[in-house]
């Protein structure tokens, strides 16, 4: 059926999206995806034959070490695809591949980190060519969901939106919020109150633990007591007795998982600390003189950008700093040829920064 559907003209998301439309899942048990229909449209195993020696130095390199000179061999198995279809298709697969793709060295600054709002996958840019009245043609830049173009529209949906409107937010949006004080107290504050809400659980949940732990205690001392009054009873004593240690030591394992937690994520953020933080980001970004560098920039310290399927507004950048996320940013600053040194953010943060915009 993938054979016959490419040679007919179909694409590979064609073809995903249909097999899975079906209910057909790949031998793992996953959707079909772009990849997933290449792969087996270059697989001579369906043809009888067998590949050896695929890859080098798989211990260090795996997949990425790839020979294009494998060894091709009859195999024992038989044939579900006969090699001259598989010869057309191949040639296909070879000829697209040597049509130029659209890369643009970098230029798409929110690939990877602009996230679908339907599934949660990740956003790829892709163009669009519009002809205007007067004839010129203008290109626009999309981002759509990765997964409904690899997989199709059972999977996912495109949920695109217009690449300069994205990027243009979220680098005005950083702008924003070291150019207003009052912005970053309130965005301060609700980050405040949200730590403080997670923690409530926690806490509770200590709280209960520690009670429990000290009623545990009790019970194992009354029973060590018991055991020396009666030793008689040694056997089924003993037995109670391991029950209740097991407790008492999965208990006390958890507290001390909830108070790391606590530590780590239960901490006050600070003005001064996110002050510094964001305005190291803010020079750099000014410094970028190319839009790959400002991608790279962006890719050490948010970990997603999420925005409203209905409106395509309403973004929210969630970023991450620590200590090495800073000193990365401080070696992106001193790479620049016109960074200024006194932007340098040289401090260290006392802990796990996590800042949402």
């Amino acid at each position: 059926m993938i054979f016959s559907k490419y040679l007919e003209g179909n694409g590979y998301r064609a073809i995903a999206n249909n097999l899975n439309k079906m209910g057909y899942k790949t031998v793992k048990g996953n959707t079909f995806s772009t990849i997933a229909i290449k792969d087996i449209l270059m697989n001579p195993t369906y043809t009888g034959m067998l590949r050896y020696n695929r890859y080098e130095d798989w211990e260090s390199k795996r997949r990425k070490g790839y020979n294009p000179n494998y060894i091709l061999v009859e195999g024992t198995h038989e044939a579900i695809i006969d090699k001259e279809t598989f010869g057309k298709a191949e040639e296909r697969v070879k000829m697209e591949s040597k049509q130029p793709q659209w890369t643009h060295g970098g230029e798409n600054i929110l690939t990877g980190l602009l996230r679908c709002p339907e599934c949660g996958g990740a956003m790829a840019a892709s163009n669009t060519t519009n002809k205007l009245k007067d004839g010129t043609k203008k290109r626009i830049r999309y981002y759509s969901c990765a997964n409904f173009r690899n997989k199709g529209a059972t999977v996912c949906h495109a949920n695109s939106i217009r690449a300069d409107i994205a990027e243009a937010f979220v680098l005005d949006r950083l702008r924003e919020v070291i150019a207003f004080p009052e912005n970053l107290n309130r965005i301060i504050d609700e980050l405040n109150q949200q730590i403080r809400s997670q923690r409530k659980p926690w806490e509770l949940e200590l709280q209960t633990l520690e009670k429990e732990l000290m009623k545990t205690q009790t019970k194992i001392d009354r029973w060590h007591t018991l055991l020396k009054d009666t030793p008689e009873l040694s056997s089924e004593l003993s037995a109670r007795i391991e029950q209740l240690e097991i407790a008492y030591y999965t208990h006390k394992q958890r507290i001390q998982e909830l108070n790391r937690i606590l530590e780590v994520e239960g901490y006050k953020i600070k003005k001064e600390d996110t002050q510094k933080v964001l305005e190291l980001v803010n020079a750099l970004i000014e410094d970028s003189d190319s839009k790959k560098t400002t991608k790279a920039i962006l890719k050490t310290f948010v970990d997603r950008i999420t925005f409203d399927k209905e409106s395509k507004s309403n973004f929210k950048i969630y970023m991450t700093f620590d200590q090495v996320v800073i000193d990365r940013l401080n070696e992106f600053m001193s790479s620049e040829p016109t960074a200024n040194s006194t932007a340098v953010g040289s401090f260290i943060l006392p802990k796990i920064l996590k800042i949402t915009v």
